[in-house]
């Protein structure tokens, strides 16, 4: 059982995440965002890595900057595995030309003093952890690869990018991402908690029908539902595409912008859910036909797991959310399949399509927004209000164009006339 050492949740949960990595790499790097406490979870770390691998155990910390070293230090001493430097000291273990004092078997150095002095170093290092490792890609830090194959490798950064794109595969084999996609997911969970709350509605209204056998009013209810959920989740999906690089650092903070193309890829699988969940809760469930269910299920399961061990160790974050989303079409495409003879899904979905270009349009114009106001809450706001308008206006078109019976009923309620149009079947 790993210890807490008084992390938080997320830090508990990524140091238990980390170890599961070394289980299968050797150098995995850890990205987390500025402010998380990432030297905590370091300390965690090195001090869970000494207690479980035995005497004699070595572990070297080096960072980029002296002034890192010594905030390392303290904290390193801080988890009992070292004194807090004499800052007093002139020529101290921080100094420009002095060795640093060992503390146990835990090293801190700045990777200039380790490059002038590598070669009066005794011992081999169990395992070596970078600090700000986006810098590691310099050819100081590849030696310590070179000089250490057979050492772990854990390198910490806030930014697990660089400006030439290049990437860190070549040194670190896995790279462990902390709070984009979770966040991503909150965001995401929003519509789908409301989808799924209009399908419980839905469940024991069809339910009763089919007891009375009233077909008509089943594929009425049947087409209304995929009509105006569809609705629902295409708006959801382009518009949280085109307000997530506003919306992410907006709502999370700057250093969680990233999750900006996480929540875009994410909220198209809403699509696939929502249809998913119509099969399930207006036809599997109140026809008490579990097999398909699971079935699909399984093959979704299966799929997101082929697709995450090809895609996350090469695109981390970005490939669990192409995961995500591949499992989400297998399950509804399993469950189409199933159904196709009794249940005529496509003949509800063909007609809705048209509401993906009036998303398109409503997603790049509150891009568009985004790109000229800045990444502010005004900002957000106005988009908000500007693609609430445009893709309301076009759903509102789009139904009438196709005679929605519901929206009929409503204009006849309210003393408006409405005529049966060509239009109509058009659409439908």
């Amino acid at each position: 059982m790993a210890r807490n050492d008084g992390l938080r949740d997320y830090q508990q949960e990524m140091k238990l995440r980390l170890f599961e990595e070394w289980e299968l790499h050797r150098s995995v790097m850890v990205q987390m965002p500025t402010g998380t406490g990432k030297t905590h979870l370091l300390a965690a770390v090195v001090k869970e890595f000494l207690c479980g691998g035995g005497v004699g155990m070595r572990v070297w910390i080096v960072a980029h900057r002296r002034e890192l070293v010594e905030q390392i230090e303290e904290t390193v001493a801080r988890y009992g595995m070292g004194k807090e430097p004499d800052k007093s000291a002139k020529n101290g273990r921080t100094g420009k030309d002095s060795m640093p004092e060992e503390s146990g078997r835990v090293r801190v150095f700045s990777i200039q003093w380790l490059s002038r002095n590598r070669k009066i170093m005794d011992g081999q290092p169990d395992l070596i952890v970078i600090d700000e490792a986006h810098h590691a890609l310099a050819e100081t830090y590849r030696e310590l690869w070179k000089r250490y194959p057979e050492a772990r490798k854990l390198g910490m950064t806030a930014t697990p990018c660089r400006l030439n794109r290049k990437g860190f595969t070549d040194l670190f084999d896995s790279m462990t991402q902390v709070g984009m996609f979770d966040n991503a997911e909150k965001i995401i969970n929003i519509p789908t908690s409301l989808i799924t709350a209009f399908g419980t509605v839905m469940m024991p209204r069809i339910t009763t029908l089919l007891a009375s056998s009233d077909s008509e009013k089943i594929s009425y209810l049947n087409r209304i539902s995929v009509r105006y959920f569809t609705i629902l989740v295409v708006g959801a999906a382009f518009g949280l595409a085109g307000i997530s690089s506003v919306l992410a650092p907006v709502y999370f903070g700057q250093e969680f912008a990233d999750s900006s193309v996480l929540i875009a890829g994410l909220g198209f699988s809403l699509i696939f859910v929502t249809w998913a969940n119509v099969i399930r809760t207006q036809y599997l469930i109140p026809q008490q036909l579990d097999r398909p269910y699971v079935i699909s299920t399984l093959i979704g399961a299966v799929a997101n797991l082929a697709v995450n061990l090809v895609l996350i160790p090469r695109f981390a974050a970005v490939g669990a959310m192409i995961g995500t989303i591949a499992a989400e079409f297998t399950v509804f495409f399993a469950q189409l399949l199933f159904v196709r003879r009794q249940f005529p899904m496509m003949r509800y979905i063909v007609p809705t399509l048209w509401l993906f270009p009036i998303g398109a349009v409503m997603c790049f114009a509150v891009f568009e927004i985004g790109h000229v106001m800045g990444t502010t809450i005004t900002s957000l706001v106005v988009q908000l209000l500007v693609g609430g308008v445009i893709y309301l206006t076009g759903s509102a078109l789009y139904l009438w164009l196709v005679r929605d019976e519901f929206l009929m009923r409503m204009l006849t309620r309210l003393g408006w006339k409405t005529v049966s149009g060509r239009h109509s079947q058009k659409f439908n």
